[in-house]
This record gives structure tokens, sequence and C-alpha cells, in this order.
């Protein structure tokens, strides 16, 4: 699941359909204020607010921080958010 729609989140989901043999899906993104830029960025799913419904859901193995336009506050909820569920979290620097 990736946080953010941009370029970054475009280009990780195309790597992804790439290299297979990494065995890499990405289910869609969460972003506020999504941009889309092809057809081939992936689906936004909603907002970071919908993080923990997803979660709880089910079917999220990693969660990948990709230059959301999300306030720092937004993104260390996400972050414990994450935390709380054992799911693994990694951000793209800036």
């Amino acid at each position: 699941l990736l946080v953010g729609s941009g370029r970054i989140a475009e280009h990780i989901s195309a790597l992804s359909r790439r290299h297979p043999e990494a065995n890499i899906e990405v289910i869609g993104c969460l972003d506020d204020d999504p941009l889309q830029l092809s057809d081939d960025a992936p689906r936004v799913l909603g907002g970071l607010s919908d993080l923990p419904s997803i979660l709880a859901a089910g079917g999220v193995d990693r969660v990948v921080v990709c230059f959301s336009q999300a306030s720092d506050r937004e993104i260390a909820n996400a972050l414990r958010t994450c935390d709380a569920r054992d799911v693994p979290l990694d951000m793209v620097p800036r």
C-alpha cells in the first residue's frame, strides 16, 4: 500500500509490474489530494484517514510513504497506526 499518489508512487507501481520476481503487488494508494498521472498509476483507495480500516481489512504486508502531501503530524499518525498493527513501513526520502 502506497501513501501518496504522485510520480514516485507511479514509479514504484511500475517497478513492481516490471519485476514480478520481487513478489511485490501494489494494491493501491492513499492520498487526501490524489494526483493521477497516467492510466498505469496505482488506484486511489481513499485518504490517509482510511489507513486504519484498510489495515484492519487485511492483505497489506507493507506500507510505503512516497512523497505524500500529508502533514508531518498525519504521517506520524500513519507510522503509529502501522506500528500498532505490526505492518512494516518504509519511507522514500525526499
